[in-house]
């Protein structure tokens, strides 16, 4: 899984975030764990909030995706959705939130990467 650097977190899994990741990317199940999504490999919708356990019906190429944030169920993730689009909103005056983070990922992934454990790690250090 693509996880972005500066991953949003809902308040339920604030203390969890390594142990969601990890079994994220093991594709172990999580109960009520919503995931927001940034796909690349389509360009009409914004952002997807997507249950876990739906994930792969969803998303047949999950490498296209980046996840940019996780909540603990739908209305803590719509919750965080809207904490995303305001600082989106407040730093650039628009609400295009898909080419704000696009930007940003693109970003990271020209300077470091995220390995399945959650640590970031630069490129040039070991």
């Amino acid at each position: 899984m693509n996880w972005y650097q500066n991953l949003y977190i809902g308040e339920t899994f604030l203390q969890k975030k390594k142990r969601i990741m990890r079994m994220v990317d093991a594709q172990k199940a999580v109960p009520h764990l919503y995931l927001i999504l940034l796909r690349t490999d389509v360009e009409q919708n914004q952002l997807e909030v997507v249950p876990q356990r739906c994930l792969e019906n969803t998303i047949p190429d999950l490498s296209s995706a980046v996840i940019l944030g996780i909540a603990s169920g739908k209305r803590e993730a719509k919750e965080l959705l809207v904490r995303m689009t305001e600082q989106v909103y407040e730093e650039t005056q628009t609400a295009d939130l898909r080419t704000y983070f696009l930007a940003r990922v693109y970003s990271e992934r020209q300077n470091s990467f995220v390995n399945c454990k959650g640590c970031t790690q630069t490129r040039g250090s070991v």
